[in-house]
């Protein structure tokens, strides 16, 4: 009986001490900050661990009844929570929090300051879930291209990474990363490797030499990827540029035009699409400069200078069409 007594004592002093350093533990863990919060606490966010080479990393997405509303790129450990309609994203080394409406499938960002006048005291739900990818390596005779599958509710996602080979331990081991929402292709030639994916249903893709760290613009891609349109712009002085052009003794074409009408441009795509309407050669490549103004601060396109050119041959011909903010051409140079 006393033998009972003294085990009953035992267990209840072992069961008050794991209860005391499980409550301490807890504390500390939810409001010093000093131990990791890692994965989702809301089934309205999957967070992904990504384990290569020894090294770990997360990503996340976030998706409200009916669809994906937000997907990340890899973050050191993100703690998702949830907050009536709002999905609250923390990263571990960042001061800010990252408020994601489930309704309005809308972001916003909240600084430290403000997430505290807003939540004084929360309680961060300790028990949350993780899921691993899927590694697949599309190029693996040169083993520097890693492609992650992420499996969602909705539907699968990718993330592409072109791996650093001058890496070292205390280094970045990706030079380069993007997100698909098909399966990525890698092609070689030479030393250069080409990534298709897609982006927003728009096919794409870029470029890269590992060997002297060389990688192109990223390409918009059309007429079953045959045509690159580049997706970066430079800057110029459209009226500048253009009377240049007029005075240098090119081929010109200054009438005749088919782009006649006002029509709306927002960006590199819709200004290709109706600039080749004024072009008479073959062409992979198409690439911009534009000019713009701010008045009330609200940017403005003056013009747009579209070059078609050949991609692989620098010789071949180009033709150059120059539209104003409008759309409405007024000079092709040839």
């Amino acid at each position: 009986m006393e033998d009972d007594k003294r085990t009953l004592k035992l267990l209840i002093l072992v069961a008050g001490i794991l209860t005391i350093g499980m409550t301490a533990y807890y504390l500390v863990w939810n409001f010093t900050g000093l131990l990791p919060r890692v994965g989702s606490a809301t089934e309205y966010a999957t967070v992904y661990q990504v384990k290569y080479e020894g090294l770990t990393g997360y990503c996340y997405e976030v998706h409200n009844e009916t669809k994906t509303i937000y997907r990340s790129m890899i973050e050191s450990q993100p703690y998702i929570f949830q907050d009536g309609r709002d999905v609250i994203v923390k990263l571990q080394y960042a001061d800010e929090y990252y408020f994601y409406n489930l309704d309005t499938e809308k972001e916003r960002v909240v600084t430290r300051k403000e997430y505290e006048e807003l939540f004084p005291i929360i309680w961060y739900y300790p028990f949350t879930t993780v899921e691993k990818t899927q590694i697949t390596k599309l190029n693996p005779e040169m083993d520097d291209v890693l492609v992650l599958e992420a499996v969602s509710k909705y539907d699968a996602h990718w993330y592409w990474f072109v791996t650093n080979p001058d890496a070292g331990m205390n280094e970045d081991p990706f030079w380069f990363d993007g997100e698909s929402e098909t399966l990525p292709v890698c092609t070689q030639e030479g030393d250069i490797r080409t990534i298709f994916y897609t982006e927003e249903g728009q096919s794409r893709c870029k470029e890269f030499n590992s060997k002297t760290g060389w990688d192109s613009y990223a390409y918009d891609l059309y007429d079953d990827n045959k045509v690159y349109v580049e997706r970066l712009t430079d800057i110029m002085d459209y009226y500048d540029v253009m009377n240049d052009a007029l005075n240098s003794g090119s081929n010109l074409k200054t009438t005749g035009f088919v782009n006649t009408q006002p029509v709306n441009i927002i960006d590199c795509n819709d200004a290709y699409m109706h600039a080749k309407n004024e072009v008479t050669i073959p062409y992979d490549l198409v690439t911009f400069r534009f000019d713009f103004r701010l008045p009330n601060n609200i940017a403005e396109i003056i013009g747009w200078e579209v070059t078609f050119s050949t991609k692989d041959d620098p010789t071949a011909p180009k033709e150059i069409v120059y539209m104003n903010g409008d759309g409405v051409t007024e000079l092709v140079v040839q």
